[in-house]
């Protein structure tokens, strides 16, 4: 099974209502895939993230860990860190990290699992769900599933899946490295990609699922603000599910 975890930041535009939408309208609340999903706000305080929660009214399987007090955010590694321990309190297999500015496609969750189902391997560490390169649209035209994707070529980290114990060494990296790649804490997706390279030296590649199963929608970044420079041009749309193709039901 899969633990998703998001990390939020209250922003302008704020993004995470419509994400949660998005989540909703896909497979949030009948997806048998999924555990739990765990919102994790950076604060400061308690109201952004809590606010969005209680105006979708009863769901069962979302939760909700606060920001802290006061007058001031935790860095976004930082509530990265929180994201992946926080998910590996829960039993799965797999925890999924968001971030809170994504459109999904058809059983979003049942889909992503029977991708990992059919593809994961011991010597593919992370999994990516949205991978920025063009050519990842050409290779789905062609039938193709799955792209070895060069550790030194990572970058966006707007859905990705680890294995759970890869997350506690991943959360535990991240704390202690947070500054090494920008001085504001922000640059996770190449802290993971130095993870990695040190945690498993033989390994080259992660892997990408083909085509994306998400589509980058923020303007700007959770992780600074600044213009958004990536979308997904092999996200297939919202219709699409692997459930469909392959003729299992999670859900």
């Amino acid at each position: 099974m899969i633990t998703a975890s998001m990390i939020t930041v209250e922003r302008d535009p704020a993004y995470l209502a419509d994400t949660l939408d998005n989540l909703l309208r896909s497979d949030l609340a009948t997806s048998k895939a999924l555990e739990v999903l765990v919102l994790c706000d950076s604060g400061p305080g308690t109201e952004y993230a809590k606010s969005v929660r209680d105006g979708l009214g009863t769901l069962e399987g979302l939760v909700l860990i606060t920001g802290p007090d006061g007058n001031k955010a935790v860095c976004s590694t930082d509530n990265v860190v929180r994201a992946l321990v926080s998910a590996t309190m829960f039993n799965s297999e797999w925890v999924m990290f968001l971030e809170d500015d994504i459109d999904v496609c058809g059983d979003f969750f049942s889909s992503a699992h029977l991708w990992l189902d059919k593809y994961a391997r011991k010597n593919r560490r992370v999994y990516s769900f949205g991978c920025p390169y063009d050519f990842i649209a050409d290779m789905h035209t062609r039938g193709i599933e799955e792209y070895d994707y060069p550790i030194n070529d990572f970058y966006g980290t707007q859905c990705f899946a680890i294995r759970r114990n890869d997350a506690l060494s991943l959360a535990k990296y991240l704390s202690n490295h947070q500054y090494d790649r920008a001085e504001d804490g922000s640059a996770y997706d190449l802290l993971m990609a130095d993870w990695a390279r040190i945690t498993y030296p033989e390994i080259e590649h992660f892997l990408a699922c083909v085509p994306s199963l998400v589509q980058h929608t923020g303007m700007t970044s959770c992780i600074r603000q600044r213009q958004n420079i990536h979308t997904f041009t092999s996200f297939p749309g919202r219709d699409f599910s692997l459930v469909d193709r392959q003729g299992v039901h999670y859900a």
